[in-house]
Protein backbone atom coordinates (compact mmCIF):
# COMPACT_ATOMS: atom_id res chain seq x y z
CA UNK A 1 0.00 0.00 0.00
CA UNK A 2 1.12 3.60 -0.71
CA UNK A 3 2.53 4.93 2.40
CA UNK A 4 2.64 8.87 3.01
CA UNK A 5 -1.52 8.92 1.41
CA UNK A 6 -3.16 10.43 5.04
CA UNK A 7 -6.90 9.51 5.00
CA UNK A 8 -7.83 10.73 1.46
CA UNK A 9 -8.41 7.66 -1.01
CA UNK A 10 -7.00 10.26 -3.66
CA UNK A 11 -3.71 12.33 -3.65
CA UNK A 12 -4.48 16.45 -2.77
CA UNK A 13 -1.60 17.38 -4.31
CA UNK A 14 -0.39 18.18 -8.06
CA UNK A 15 2.42 19.26 -10.16
CA UNK A 16 1.45 21.04 -13.58
CA UNK A 17 4.23 21.48 -16.11
CA UNK A 18 4.14 24.22 -18.24
CA UNK A 19 6.18 26.26 -20.85
CA UNK A 20 3.55 29.15 -19.85
CA UNK A 21 3.61 29.95 -16.14
CA UNK A 22 0.66 32.28 -16.54
CA UNK A 23 -1.51 29.14 -18.42
CA UNK A 24 0.17 27.09 -16.26
CA UNK A 25 -1.24 28.79 -12.86
CA UNK A 26 -4.70 29.42 -14.93
CA UNK A 27 -4.93 25.09 -15.87
CA UNK A 28 -3.73 24.69 -11.91
CA UNK A 29 -6.76 26.68 -10.69
CA UNK A 30 -8.96 24.54 -12.68
CA UNK A 31 -7.38 21.44 -11.91
CA UNK A 32 -7.54 22.44 -8.05
CA UNK A 33 -11.08 23.06 -8.32
CA UNK A 34 -12.16 19.70 -10.48
CA UNK A 35 -9.65 17.14 -8.10
CA UNK A 36 -10.41 18.93 -5.02
CA UNK A 37 -7.08 19.49 -4.30
CA UNK A 38 -5.12 20.52 -1.25
CA UNK A 39 -2.32 22.33 -3.15
CA UNK A 40 -0.88 22.76 -7.07
CA UNK A 41 2.16 23.58 -7.78
CA UNK A 42 3.19 24.92 -11.89
CA UNK A 43 7.06 23.54 -13.01
CA UNK A 44 8.01 25.66 -15.74
CA UNK A 45 8.45 23.31 -18.30
CA UNK A 46 12.25 22.39 -19.45
CA UNK A 47 12.99 22.87 -23.20
CA UNK A 48 16.04 21.32 -23.75
CA UNK A 49 18.20 23.79 -23.54
CA UNK A 50 21.37 23.24 -21.47
CA UNK A 51 20.83 19.34 -21.55
CA UNK A 52 24.14 17.09 -21.38
CA UNK A 53 22.74 14.58 -23.58
CA UNK A 54 24.82 11.71 -24.71
CA UNK A 55 26.58 11.07 -27.68
CA UNK A 56 24.05 9.00 -29.83
CA UNK A 57 20.93 11.56 -28.71
CA UNK A 58 22.72 14.57 -30.16
CA UNK A 59 23.13 12.41 -33.15
CA UNK A 60 18.88 11.38 -32.94
CA UNK A 61 18.44 15.24 -32.70
CA UNK A 62 20.63 16.31 -35.95
CA UNK A 63 19.93 13.89 -38.39
CA UNK A 64 16.30 12.47 -37.05
CA UNK A 65 14.98 9.34 -35.36
CA UNK A 66 12.51 6.35 -36.88
CA UNK A 67 11.58 4.95 -33.56
CA UNK A 68 9.10 6.26 -31.08
CA UNK A 69 11.40 5.73 -28.47
CA UNK A 70 13.92 7.90 -29.42
CA UNK A 71 14.74 11.92 -28.91
CA UNK A 72 14.42 13.54 -32.00
CA UNK A 73 15.13 17.10 -30.75
CA UNK A 74 15.61 19.36 -27.72
CA UNK A 75 11.91 19.87 -26.80
CA UNK A 76 11.44 16.08 -25.96
CA UNK A 77 14.89 15.95 -23.68
CA UNK A 78 13.34 18.54 -21.49
CA UNK A 79 10.16 16.99 -21.21
CA UNK A 80 11.28 14.22 -19.65
CA UNK A 81 13.65 16.59 -17.73
CA UNK A 82 10.60 18.67 -16.55
CA UNK A 83 8.82 15.55 -15.40
CA UNK A 84 12.11 14.84 -13.14
CA UNK A 85 11.41 17.53 -11.63
CA UNK A 86 7.98 16.53 -10.86
CA UNK A 87 9.66 13.17 -9.49
CA UNK A 88 12.00 14.83 -7.46
CA UNK A 89 8.91 16.85 -5.39
CA UNK A 90 6.93 13.80 -4.89
CA UNK A 91 6.24 12.85 -1.42
CA UNK A 92 3.48 10.18 -0.48
CA UNK A 93 2.09 10.22 -3.52
CA UNK A 94 0.79 12.99 -6.49
CA UNK A 95 -0.57 13.44 -9.61
CA UNK A 96 1.68 15.09 -12.56
CA UNK A 97 -0.34 16.35 -15.47
CA UNK A 98 1.24 18.53 -18.64
CA UNK A 99 -0.30 22.08 -20.03
CA UNK A 100 -2.63 20.05 -22.54
CA UNK A 101 -4.47 17.88 -20.06
CA UNK A 102 -8.32 18.22 -20.03
CA UNK A 103 -9.96 16.56 -17.14
CA UNK A 104 -12.89 14.46 -17.75
CA UNK A 105 -16.58 14.52 -16.45
CA UNK A 106 -16.26 12.94 -12.60
CA UNK A 107 -12.86 12.71 -12.84
CA UNK A 108 -11.78 12.34 -9.11
CA UNK A 109 -14.59 10.02 -8.51
CA UNK A 110 -12.67 7.86 -11.24
CA UNK A 111 -9.96 7.98 -9.73
CA UNK A 112 -11.03 7.62 -6.01
CA UNK A 113 -12.70 3.88 -7.72
CA UNK A 114 -9.80 3.07 -9.75
CA UNK A 115 -7.03 3.43 -6.64
CA UNK A 116 -9.64 1.46 -4.85
CA UNK A 117 -8.97 -1.44 -7.46
CA UNK A 118 -5.07 -1.33 -7.16
CA UNK A 119 -3.99 0.15 -4.22
CA UNK A 120 -3.04 -3.09 -2.64
CA UNK A 121 -1.14 -4.52 -5.93
CA UNK A 122 1.97 -2.23 -5.00
CA UNK A 123 1.29 0.14 -8.10
CA UNK A 124 4.47 2.99 -9.20
CA UNK A 125 2.07 4.93 -11.56
CA UNK A 126 -1.54 4.87 -12.89
CA UNK A 127 -1.96 6.31 -16.16
CA UNK A 128 -4.83 8.26 -16.59
CA UNK A 129 -5.05 8.33 -20.60
CA UNK A 130 -6.95 4.84 -21.49
CA UNK A 131 -4.71 2.83 -22.84
CA UNK A 132 -1.71 3.94 -25.75
CA UNK A 133 0.95 1.46 -25.88
CA UNK A 134 2.21 -1.31 -27.82
CA UNK A 135 2.46 -4.74 -25.50
CA UNK A 136 4.74 -7.33 -26.30
CA UNK A 137 3.62 -9.09 -22.55
CA UNK A 138 0.78 -10.26 -21.71
CA UNK A 139 -2.02 -6.92 -20.61
CA UNK A 140 -3.63 -8.22 -17.32
CA UNK A 141 -7.15 -6.21 -16.39
CA UNK A 142 -6.61 -6.20 -12.51
CA UNK A 143 -10.41 -5.61 -12.04
CA UNK A 144 -13.24 -3.69 -14.65
CA UNK A 145 -11.31 -0.43 -14.18
CA UNK A 146 -7.60 -0.57 -14.78
CA UNK A 147 -5.10 -3.03 -16.35
CA UNK A 148 -1.49 -3.72 -16.11
CA UNK A 149 1.26 -5.75 -18.78
CA UNK A 150 4.97 -6.96 -17.49
CA UNK A 151 6.38 -5.27 -21.28
CA UNK A 152 4.83 -2.23 -21.89
CA UNK A 153 5.75 0.98 -24.47
CA UNK A 154 3.91 3.94 -22.75
CA UNK A 155 2.16 6.44 -25.21
CA UNK A 156 1.78 9.87 -23.44
CA UNK A 157 2.13 11.44 -20.28
CA UNK A 158 -0.67 14.20 -19.97
CA UNK A 159 -2.05 12.91 -16.93
CA UNK A 160 -0.80 10.29 -14.12
CA UNK A 161 -0.08 9.49 -10.74
CA UNK A 162 2.72 8.56 -8.95
CA UNK A 163 4.00 7.28 -6.14
CA UNK A 164 6.90 8.48 -4.27
CA UNK A 165 8.56 5.26 -3.93
CA UNK A 166 8.24 4.94 -7.91
CA UNK A 167 9.56 8.45 -8.43
CA UNK A 168 12.45 7.54 -6.79
CA UNK A 169 12.80 3.72 -8.97
CA UNK A 170 12.20 6.59 -12.07
CA UNK A 171 15.25 8.62 -10.84
CA UNK A 172 17.62 5.88 -10.52
CA UNK A 173 17.35 5.19 -14.20
CA UNK A 174 17.06 8.99 -15.70
CA UNK A 175 20.68 9.30 -16.64
CA UNK A 176 21.47 9.72 -19.09
CA UNK A 177 18.63 10.58 -21.43
CA UNK A 178 18.47 8.24 -24.43
CA UNK A 179 14.65 7.98 -24.82
CA UNK A 180 11.33 10.29 -24.25
CA UNK A 181 9.87 10.37 -21.08
CA UNK A 182 6.59 8.09 -21.85
CA UNK A 183 9.10 5.47 -23.47
CA UNK A 184 11.38 5.97 -20.65
CA UNK A 185 8.59 4.97 -18.05
CA UNK A 186 7.40 1.84 -19.77
CA UNK A 187 11.01 0.80 -19.70
CA UNK A 188 11.37 0.73 -16.16
CA UNK A 189 8.21 -1.27 -15.67
CA UNK A 190 9.58 -3.79 -18.01
CA UNK A 191 13.19 -4.15 -16.45
CA UNK A 192 12.71 -2.73 -12.46
CA UNK A 193 10.83 -5.44 -10.36
CA UNK A 194 10.46 -2.55 -8.07
CA UNK A 195 8.32 -0.44 -11.03
CA UNK A 196 4.56 -1.65 -11.61
CA UNK A 197 2.81 0.56 -14.35
CA UNK A 198 -0.60 0.50 -14.72
CA UNK A 199 -3.72 2.11 -16.53
CA UNK A 200 -7.23 3.66 -16.72
CA UNK A 201 -9.51 1.22 -19.18
CA UNK A 202 -11.51 4.37 -19.18
CA UNK A 203 -10.32 8.34 -20.03
CA UNK A 204 -9.90 10.12 -17.04
CA UNK A 205 -7.46 12.86 -18.29
CA UNK A 206 -7.96 13.87 -22.34
CA UNK A 207 -6.26 16.51 -24.56
CA UNK A 208 -7.58 20.08 -24.32
CA UNK A 209 -5.50 21.22 -27.53
CA UNK A 210 -4.84 17.42 -30.04
CA UNK A 211 -1.27 18.08 -32.24
CA UNK A 212 -0.37 21.58 -30.29
CA UNK A 213 1.45 20.57 -27.18
CA UNK A 214 4.60 22.63 -26.40
CA UNK A 215 5.60 19.72 -24.36
CA UNK A 216 5.47 17.23 -26.97
CA UNK A 217 7.14 17.03 -30.13
CA UNK A 218 4.33 16.12 -32.37
CA UNK A 219 6.14 13.88 -34.02
CA UNK A 220 4.36 11.07 -35.65
CA UNK A 221 5.33 10.60 -39.67
CA UNK A 222 9.23 11.22 -38.59
CA UNK A 223 8.85 7.85 -36.43
CA UNK A 224 7.18 5.54 -38.80
CA UNK A 225 7.74 7.17 -42.10
CA UNK A 226 10.14 4.71 -43.46
CA UNK A 227 7.22 1.72 -42.55
CA UNK A 228 4.64 3.79 -43.75
CA UNK A 229 6.91 4.11 -47.21
CA UNK A 230 7.25 1.29 -47.31
CA UNK A 231 3.38 0.27 -47.25
CA UNK A 232 2.85 2.60 -49.76
CA UNK A 233 4.75 0.89 -52.14
CA UNK A 234 3.85 -2.43 -51.54
CA UNK A 235 0.04 -1.44 -52.02
CA UNK A 236 1.44 0.38 -55.10
CA UNK A 237 3.20 -2.61 -56.76
CA UNK A 238 0.09 -5.26 -55.73
CA UNK A 239 -1.67 -2.39 -57.19
CA UNK A 240 0.28 -2.55 -60.67
CA UNK A 241 0.07 -6.54 -60.55
CA UNK A 242 -3.45 -6.76 -60.30
CA UNK A 243 -4.15 -4.06 -63.39
CA UNK A 244 -1.52 -5.74 -65.45
CA UNK A 245 -2.76 -9.61 -64.69
CA UNK A 246 -6.55 -8.32 -65.54
CA UNK A 247 -5.25 -6.67 -68.82
CA UNK A 248 -3.81 -9.59 -70.06
CA UNK A 249 -6.88 -11.53 -69.21
CA UNK A 250 -9.00 -9.77 -71.59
Amino acid sequence: MVSGCGSRSTPSHAFVIALDAEWGSKLAAHISLQLSLQSVDVIVANNGTGASLPLYTRYLIRHGRREHMQIGNLAMAGCLLSHVQAWRRVSGWAYVFEEDAQIEPGAMQSVSQLLHEIIWLNFSILMLQARRLEATGAIRPTGPLAATCDSCTWFGTRGYIVTEQGALVLLSHVDPIVVQVDSFIGLVNEFDDRFHLFWTQREVVGNIRPFASTVWDGCVLACFGATVHLACLMLSLIICIIVVYKQKKN
